[in-house]
């Protein structure tokens, strides 16, 4: 992490041990145990629906199935600093998380919310539909806001050195020009070689610091994917209560 950043994105706690294996461990689980949730949710809940909203009970296990295993495979493939098939399994396994998430979101809403499905379960679990609709749309915007507001109210308060940007600019230019009047030193080439070479064997070429601006918004996307996979994660830990309820229903019949 560079200075000044404070939200940095979720792949990349996962680019260097010891936190890359917690990393690997945390997801693999995490999507493993969603899979499974959502392989059993047929087998629960389809009995308590009409038998016209079975297409919609299907849809919602296959959904949820598939971003559980989104979520295990770039928790297992983490990003590297370079583009490499890790990379590239690590953003595909992501997108398809995020995808069918939010698929997922839409067919679940859809089978508690429309009037053919309605029976006894829809009932009880009518304040948790609520309570995801809310998560999921309400949550949103407010993640949103807060994204943009970070952005603002950095370039007007310059909490994050935004003011002093452009001074800094000119004294490093200045620095610049002086340093290209002298000639360099032996020891000076040396060292630039050595780091070449360096980069050559770690295949990831060192990022150059980010100036304020980048940083504020750095951390607002940071912010932003925080606060959404926050959101998505209670969404799903929601479906705890629609299992007990289900079975609760299986009990009572």
């Amino acid at each position: 992490m560079q200075a000044g950043e404070v939200f940095p994105a979720i792949s990349e706690l996962g680019m260097h041990p010891p936190a890359k294996y917690i990393y690997q461990i945390g997801f693999f689980i995490t999507g493993s145990l969603l899979t499974l949730m959502m392989y059993n949710f047929t087998g629960v809940f389809a009995p308590l629906f009409p038998k016209e909203a079975l297409p919609l009970v299907l849809e919602v296990s296959r959904t949820g199935m598939l971003a559980g295993i989104g979520a295990a495979i770039q928790g297992l493939y983490t990003m590297e600093p370079r583009i490499s098939y890790r990379s590239l399994i690590h953003w595909g396994g992501a997108m398809v998380f995020a995808y069918y998430t939010m698929n997922h979101v839409q067919t679940i809403q859809q089978l508690h919310k429309v009037e053919e499905n309605h029976c006894a379960l829809t009932e009880r679990l009518a304040y948790i539909s609520s309570l995801r609709e809310t998560l999921l749309t309400k949550g949103i915007s407010t993640v949103m806001f807060g994204m943009f507001a970070i952005i603002i109210f950095g370039q007007y308060f310059g909490f994050t050195g935004g003011v002093e940007a452009p001074a800094k600019e000119n004294e490093n230019s200045d620095t610049a020009q002086a340093n290209q009047k002298q000639a360099p030193t032996k020891e000076e080439v040396d060292k630039v070689f050595e780091s070449a070479n360096q980069q050559q064997t770690q295949g990831a070429p060192t990022q150059p610091p980010l100036t304020p601006a980048q940083m504020r918004q750095k951390n607002a996307m940071g912010l932003m994917q925080w606060g959404i996979i926050l959101l998505q994660a209670l969404m799903f830990s929601t479906y705890a209560i629609d299992f007990h309820v289900a079975l609760t229903e299986f009990n009572t019949t």
